[in-house]
């Protein structure tokens, strides 16, 4: 038996870190992450009780003002729990490396050689997806000056999918530590009853519902979906986007100027997120960024057909007119397209939405998690 600390480095619970937790068997596990300051670690997100089995330790942060949402800033109390953690467990696993959380952790590891770290990586911004020009060019700088550090420190290095083996080797990551380990999925966890929102939200029964679900960033493609249900203001469809964010009034305030309040729907933050997908016709993801995106692989157990931004991990879900679209640029009028082709003909949404619910039977977690055994083994704790 080893003992595991996996490494969150957001405030919300990574959907891939929670899942491993509940489904990682015959290992003692714990629990580093991020609160808000003066804050109790957030459960709201829909899958965050499964990580109730692991031993929790939190350290608080700050958010300055002109860093994103997504980024919290550790306090001092971090680093020395990071040192902590590296002399009572026999495995690290740690998400991203681009935090400043991801930064000690793997300086800390230089001090305890026993430990094994492992890092997994989603995305490589600035060369995988784009994130402006401005920060494009500090990720650049970033992987020139500690690329060498952060790649290079970590025992084993896993990427989502095969589609970022490029550019781990453009960033001259070794390819003999890396693995390709893709996360899974429940394919069961939306199985059974349901509420249709449907009544909830006063949509008729003709109108076909598409559905977005995430934060709403910049990142996320919200401006992309606003301008698209624009051109398709006359077709018979409603767009719901289930989910909160920093800029959420500012994308509401941006669909009444394209005066499509009758055409979008805001929910807000939803418990509730199966009601939703099995509600819905077509799941519209026009993110800018992603690793292997949770919210298409539940969208997919719903047998909905997805149309997606063909970014780095993506095809490796959607399957270009097989079970889905995937579009190669941020183009209101080629995503407007594609959704069309899906509003009109039931036929294809229903042949796409079946062959997502089969191809994401190769994501199981019973299949996946056979990868990450693997890298944890079954390492003794050293007596300390």
């Amino acid at each position: 038996m080893a003992k595991i600390c996996f490494v969150n480095p957001t405030i919300l619970m990574k959907r891939p870190i929670a899942e491993l937790i509940n489904n990682v068997d015959g290992h003692e596990i714990g629990l580093l992450c991020p609160t808000e300051m003066g804050k109790k670690l957030d459960n709201s997100y829909h899958f965050s009780n499964s990580v109730k089995r692991a031993k929790i330790h939190t350290y608080s942060t700050i958010k300055l003002p002109f860093v994103s949402y997504e980024w919290p800033i550790p306090l001092p109390l971090f680093y020395f729990k990071a040192f902590k953690i590296f002399k009572e467990y026999d495995v690290v696993h740690m998400w991203v490396y681009f935090y400043m959380s991801s930064f000690w952790i793997t300086f800390a590891k230089l001090f305890f050689p026993k430990t094994k770290l492992i890092l997994t990586i989603d995305t490589f911004p600035g060369e995988s997806f784009g994130s402006g020009k401005v920060f494009d060019s500090l990720f650049k700088i970033y992987h020139a000056i500690f690329g060498w550090f952060v790649f290079g420190v970590p025992n084993t290095i896993t990427l989502y999918g095969k589609s970022l083996i490029p550019y781990a080797k453009k960033l001259g990551i070794r390819l003999k530590k890396t693995t390709v380990a893709p996360t899974g999925i429940n394919i069961s966890k939306f199985d059974g009853p349901y509420k249709d929102i449907r009544k909830e939200f006063n949509i008729k029964k003709d109108e076909i519902v598409l559905l977005f679900i995430g934060l709403l960033l910049p990142r996320k493609g919200i401006d992309i979906i606003i301008k698209t249900i624009s051109r398709l203001r006359n077709k018979r469809v409603r767009m719901i986007l289930v989910g909160a964010g920093p800029d959420k009034k500012r994308y509401e305030n941006m669909a009444k100027r394209y005066q499509l309040q009758d055409k979008i729907i805001f929910t807000g933050f939803r418990k509730d997120v199966k009601n939703f997908y099995r509600s819905s016709d077509i799941f519209f993801f026009p993110s800018r960024g992603e690793g292997l995106a949770g919210v298409i692989m539940e969208a997919m157990t719903c047998g909905l057909p997805v149309v997606t931004s063909n970014i780095p991990c993506t095809p490796d879900l959607v399957r270009h007119q097989e079970n889905g679209f995937l579009c190669n640029s941020e183009s209101a009028k080629d995503y407007a397209f594609l959704l069309n082709n899906l509003i009109e003909n039931n036929k294809i949404r229903t042949r796409f939405g079946a062959q997502s619910k089969r191809s994401i039977k190769l994501f199981n977690w019973e299949k996946s998690i056979k990868s990450f055994e693997r890298l944890y083994g079954n390492v003794r704790h050293k007596r300390i």
